[in-house]
């Protein structure tokens, strides 16, 4: 998220402090959004039951129209020193805060494949009586050596 923000701030091509702040800004409103979709679950994906949680879709709603309203209001822009976002700065912002989500959804997927599934699994420990020799029966063994 920070390296998000941050190469929004520096990287976007407007030359005014006011316009790197506003679209920084509303970048680091948006990760903490699409943060929350991720957080629903360690290992589900956040689109299983996307609309359930009607709570959660107000309050990220609401967040949004606060946004707007702090970008789009004269009197709130002047006291919070910031502009309005064209469009294609909310695209920009939208499309890197995004990432926070999918780069979710993959680690998930990578956790749920059974691709990988022998390194995200924890060792089995061996009994007494399956110990081989030079192990002992405390020590973790691999169900593969057993």
């Amino acid at each position: 998220m920070t390296v998000g923000t941050l190469g929004v701030f520096f990287l976007t091509s407007k030359d005014d402090l006011s316009s790197k702040r506003s679209m920084a800004f509303t970048t680091l409103i948006l990760f903490q959004l699409f943060n929350s979709l991720c957080a629903r679950s360690d290992s589900d994906s956040a689109f299983h039951g996307f609309f359930r949680n009607r709570w959660l879709w107000g309050a990220i709603l609401f967040s949004i129209g606060l946004q707007v309203i702090l970008l789009d209001v004269p009197f709130l822009r002047r006291t919070f020193d910031v502009v309005q976002l064209s469009p294609r700065d909310w695209l920009l912002c939208v499309v890197v805060a995004s990432s926070v989500l999918w780069l979710s959804e993959t680690t998930k997927y990578i956790r749920r494949s059974d691709r990988f599934a022998p390194y995200s699994r924890t060792l089995e420990r061996s009994s007494g009586s399956e110990s081989e020799a030079g192990s002992s029966p405390g020590r973790a063994v691999p169900a593969k050596l057993r």
